[in-house]
């Protein structure tokens, strides 16, 4: 999908060989599938004829979060916890992870005195991600993660909580701090550019009073909504990387030797939020490979429903370099050339199912029809 982008990162960098010993053995969960039996009692008869109906286009999922941002967090409290005043802020849209949290029914807040400088850890700013039904066997893959990259087990955040703060650069302090209570995880991290403190405790201590009222909403009963959202039109896709994008198949369309697995790569907090959180909720199968000599990289993923949100990927990617249709994958494929992965990415709907292939070779020439073979494979494996 368009703009791969994350936000922002506080931990210290892990390698994408430790994240995959971590995670490697996580499937993403085999997608939710929906069937109606119509049973018809009683004399058969000849129907009048009748105007076909229009079909009635299925709602975008929303929040199953019941609380707004404002619910959670009230300004006064965010500046004098921050030092300064930190707006509501909506960020660009459609980040790689937008569609995810959306489907999932997440809430993310954001509050920043300076957007453009998150990322650079230079602003006064707030974000929290709620991911609802989030399974005790996730959370335990995730927990390992949370330690390499500098949270410990912490009591003074409430819920389950891991936390680590540091001095930023060149002054302040920031944080991230990663609690689940119940089933809702929430993934938190703050920042101060005026409120310095000589160990990660006294940081956690000191942005308690701004994060423990979110903890306690969250463990009211009706914070989260059920039912999960799902769309009854989408078909059963594979589950594991094994059957989406197989080694030996890699291997045929690229020419590329020693195929492995290389991530997915879990290096921030929000990438950890959404593989272990959103995506495995939802059922997202993500595959992302690479050759031995690791010039050659393959990513795939296949959404379950989520052609809901074809039309703003679409959009997104209109104006990319490269952009053009992809007829033999139907009429709902784009192509364009990815400036962030300096590769060439495809997008498709194949039974309600919202799919990508991106591909970065060492070969650039290649990358476009690489792409195509893979996607073709893919969308075979998939019902129409």
């Amino acid at each position: 999908m368009p703009l791969r982008f994350r936000r922002f990162s506080v931990r210290s960098a892990l390698s994408i060989a430790a994240a995959a010993l971590i995670i490697g053995g996580l499937a993403a969960c085999a997608p939710a599938q929906n069937s109606k039996t119509h049973i018809h009692n009683g004399p058969s008869k000849v129907p009048s004829a009748s105007p076909t109906p229009t079909p009635t286009p299925l709602s975008a999922p929303t929040t199953r979060i019941t609380k707004t941002c404002s619910d959670l967090v009230s300004a006064a409290a965010l500046t004098t916890s921050l030092g300064a005043s930190a707006p509501a802020v909506t960020p660009p849209p459609l980040f790689v992870s937008d569609i995810i949290f959306q489907e999932d029914g997440a809430l993310t807040c954001n509050w920043s005195d300076n957007y453009a400088k998150d990322a650079a850890e230079t602003s006064n700013h707030l974000v929290v991600w709620a991911l609802p039904d989030v399974s005790t066997a996730n959370w335990s893959q995730a927990t390992p993660t949370l330690v390499l990259s500098g949270e410990t087990k912490t009591t003074l955040i409430r819920g389950n909580a891991y936390g680590w703060c540091n001095p930023a650069i060149p002054k302040g302090t920031v944080c991230s701090i990663d609690t689940l209570v119940g089933s809702t995880w929430l993934s938190i991290e703050v920042e101060s550019l005026s409120k310095t403190f000589a160990t990660s405790d006294l940081g956690l201590t000191h942005f308690a009073a701004l994060l423990n009222p979110i903890v306690t909403a969250a463990q009211a009963s009706s914070f989260v909504t059920e039912p999960k959202w799902t769309d009854p039109a989408a078909t059963t896709t594979p589950t594991t990387c094994t059957t989406t994008l197989p080694y030996s198949e890699v291997a045929t369309a690229s020419g590329a030797t020693g195929i492995n697995a290389i991530g997915p790569d879990l290096t921030d907090q929000e990438s950890l939020a959404e593989y272990l959180g959103a995506a495995a909720s939802v059922g997202r199968v993500e595959c992302d490979l690479g050759s031995g000599d690791e010039k050659d990289a393959f990513f795939a993923t296949v959404l379950p429903g989520g052609a809901w949100a074809w039309s703003q990927d679409q959009t997104a990617a209109v104006s990319q370099p490269g952009y053009a249709t992809v007829p033999s994958l139907g009429t709902k494929a784009f192509e364009y050339k990815d400036t962030n992965a300096n590769g060439v990415e495809i997008d498709w709907v194949r039974g309600d199912n919202l799919c990508s292939i991106s591909v970065t070779l060492s070969n650039p020439a290649k990358d476009a029809s690489v792409a195509l073979a893979l996607a073709t494979y893919v969308n075979n494996e998939i019902p129409g």
